[in-house]
C-alpha cells in the first residue's frame, strides 16, 4: 500500500541521459588479493638463505571436529586420536623470508585517469554541487577526457559522472603479512553458546541525517558513520511524477510582412549545404496548421547565394567553437553586426536607420584569438532581407538560421515565455509521512535553438504534504520538443533523500 502526496510545480520550460563508468569488478579485486595472500603465505614459510627450513607444527586432532582443519593439521579416525602431552606446549614458529610480494599500486590506473582529467567539480559528493552532464548541454564534443575546458561550458563528461562514488580513490587495504593466530592445541569440548532468537525482531531508529545510500551493500565509509551503517535508513523510495500542462499558445504569423529593423540569427554552423527553406504547399495556406516541407533549390528565393571558403564554417556538432561574424548591407561599409559568436549562440543584425537594406551580406571568418578579430574567410551569404520576397522564421542561410525579426509595428519570434503547470506528485512507501525540501532545481533543455536553462526553486524548508506551488518562467519554442529535469533534495522522516525525474513534452501552436 502506498501513499500519494500531490504537489503543484508551476514553471515554464525545456532537456538528458545519464551514463556512468565504473572501475574494475569486485571479483577481479578478490582474485588479485587471493593470489597476493597465497604469495605472502609462501614467503613466510620459506627459509631464509643459509638457514634450515622452519617447521610448521603438526597438530593431530580427533575426528570429527567442530571446525575445519587448519594449516599443518592431520585428521585421524577416532581410534587413532592422540592427546598431546600437557608438558609439551605447541608453539607455532613461522619464519619470515623478508621477501613479500609487491604491494598494490597506490592508485588504480582508471581512478588515476579520472582524478587527473575530470573537472574538479565532478567530484563533489553532493550531486547538487556537481556540474551538469555535458550531454545535458547538448555538447557531445565536451563529453570526453581530458576535458576541453577552454571550449566547453562547466559540465561533467559522462565518464566522470560516478567519480564521486569512488570517494578519494584510495586503493583497498593491503592484505596483512602476518599469519593468523595459531589454533588451540586441543579442541574444546564445550559447545559454542547460541544466541536466543527473539520472539519478534526489533526495529532500530536510524540516526538523523543518515543518507539513504547507507542502507545499500558496501556503503561508502566517507558518507556513512558506523551508527548509520549499523542502523541504516529504510531507504528513499520516492518517485516524482511531473506532467506538464501546456498553455494554449497563440498562432503567430511567422512570415515577414514589412521591412524589419532587426533580424536575429542562430549560428548553427555547417556549410552552404545546410541551406533550407520550409514552405507550405498550395496557394494561401494556413501557416498555423500546414505541414511545411523543404522546397527544391530551383524554388529558392531569387538572388540568394552562398559560397564556402577554406573548408567552410565549423561542423554543426562543434558546439562552442568561436567564429568572427560580420553582417552588413551588400557592398557597404555599414555594419549591422560584427564580433565573436560561438557555434550554438545567436547574433542580431540591427540597423540604426529603422530598416535594413534590400540585400544583406553575412560573412563568417575563423576567429583570430591573437588579434581578436577575423581570420580566414569561411563563408559568404547574400540574401534579400527586405521581405519583398517571402522570408519566414527558421529559414536557413548556410550556417545561419533566422529565428526572430522585428519591425516598427511587430515582433515575430520563434521563442515564447509561457507559464506551464507541472503537476508534481510524490509517491512514498507506507510509513513515510513527510518530505521536507531543502533544495530543488529545474533544468530545461531544447532540442534546437536554446541553451539549457537552469532555475533554483525557492523551496528551502517547504514540507510535502500539504501541496506545494512554485512559479518560474522559462523560454520555449512552440512545436519543438523540450525536456524538463527536476531534482529534489530533502529529509524524508529525518533521513537524507534525493530524487530525480525528467519529462519530454511538446507544446503546439493554436
Amino acid at each position: 500500500m502506498k501513499l500519494f502526496l500531490i504537489g503543484l510545480l508551476v514553471i515554464t520550460a525545456q532537456a538528458a541521459d545519464p551514463r556512468s563508468l565504473r572501475g574494475g569488478s569486485v571479483e577481479e579485486d578478490q582474485q588479485f588479493y587471493d593470489r597476493l595472500l597465497q604469495d605472502n603465505v609462501a614467503s613466510m614459510t620459506a627459509a631464509p638463505i643459509g638457514t634450515a627450513a622452519p617447521t610448521i607444527p603438526r597438530v593431530l586432532t580427533a575426528a570429527p571436529t567442530d571446525r575445519p582443519t587448519q594449516l599443518g593439521e592431520e585428521t585421524l579416525p577416532p581410534a587413532a586420536a592422540v592427546t598431546p602431552s600437557p608438558t609439551t606446549p605447541v608453539t607455532p614458529s613461522p619464519t619470515f623470508s623478508g621477501q613479500g610480494t609487491d604491494a598494490p599500486s597506490s592508485m588504480p590506473s582508471p581512478c588515476k585517469v579520472l582524478t587527473v582529467e575530470c573537472p574538479e567539480r565532478c567530484w563533489e559528493v553532493d550531486p547538487f554541487d556537481r556540474n551538469p552532464l555535458c550531454i545535458d548541454f547538448n555538447r557531445p564534443d565536451c563529453d570526453t577526457i581530458p576535458f576541453p575546458a577552454d571550449s566547453c561550458p562547466p559540465c561533467c563528461p559522462a565518464i566522470c559522472n560516478d567519480a564521486p562514488e569512488l570517494g578519494d580513490c584510495s586503493p583497498t587495504p593491503v592484505p596483512t603479512t602476518f599469519p593468523s593466530e595459531s589454533p588451540s592445541a586441543m579442541p574444546t569440548g564445550t559447545a559454542s553458546p547460541t544466541v536466543p532468537v527473539s520472539a519478534s525482531p526489533t526495529q532500530c531508529i536510524p540516526p538523523p541525517n543518515c543518507p539513504s545510500i547507507c542502507g545499500e551493500a558496501n556503503p561508502p565509509a566517507d558518507q556513512c558513520s558506523e551508527e548509520c551503517i549499523a542502523c541504516p535508513p529504510a531507504g528513499c523510495d520516492v518517485s516524482i511524477n511531473i506532467i506538464p500542462d501546456c498553455p494554449k499558445l497563440p498562432c503567430e504569423w511567422d512570415v515577414c510582412q514589412e521591412t524589419p529593423s532587426r533580424l536575429q540569427f542562430a549560428y548553427n554552423g555547417g556549410g552552404c549545404l545546410q541551406t533550407e527553406f520550409l514552405r507550405c504547399a498550395g496557394d494561401n495556406p494556413d501557416y498555423c496548421t500546414c505541414d511545411k516541407q523543404p522546397i527544391d533549390q530551383l524554388d529558392w528565393p531569387i538572388g540568394y547565394t552562398c559560397q564556402d571558403f577554406n573548408g567552410g564554417p565549423p561542423a554543426t556538432n562543434a558546439i562552442g567553437t568561436r567564429s568572427w561574424i560580420r553582417a552588413s548591407p551588400a557592398g557597404s561599409t555599414v555594419v549591422y553586426f560584427e564580433g565573436v559568436v560561438r557555434l550554438g549562440e545567436s547574433f542580431d543584425a540591427t540597423t540604426e536607420s529603422g530598416q535594413v537594406t534590400t540585400n544583406m551580406d553575412i560573412f563568417i571568418y575563423e576567429y583570430d584569438a591573437a588579434n581578436d578579430g577575423p581570420g580566414l574567410l569561411l563563408q559568404q551569404v547574400l540574401f534579400d532581407s527586405s521581405c519583398s520576397q517571402q522570408l519566414f522564421l527558421t529559414d536557413t542561410f548556410g550556417a545561419s538560421q533566422l529565428v526572430e525579426f522585428e519591425s516598427p509595428n511587430a515582433l515575430v519570434s520563434l521563442f515564447q515565455t509561457q507559464a506551464f503547470a507541472f503537476n508534481l506528485s510524490l509517491e512514498m512507501n507506507l510509513g513515510n509521512t513527510e518530505l521536507e525540501l531543502n533544495q530543488a532545481n529545474v533544468v530545461l533543455l531544447s532540442a534546437d535553438f536554446l541553451s539549457p536553462q537552469f532555475k533554483t526553486l525557492p523551496v528551502n524548508g517547504a514540507k510535502i504534504p500539504p501541496p506545494l506551488s512554485v512559479i518560474e518562467d522559462f523560454v520555449i519554442v512552440p512545436d519543438q520538443n523540450h525536456t524538463a529535469i527536476a531534482s529534489f533534495a530533502g529529509l524524508l522522516d529525518g533521513s537524507v533523500c534525493n530524487a530525480l525525474e525528467s519529462v519530454t513534452f511538446n507544446c503546439p501552436r493554436g
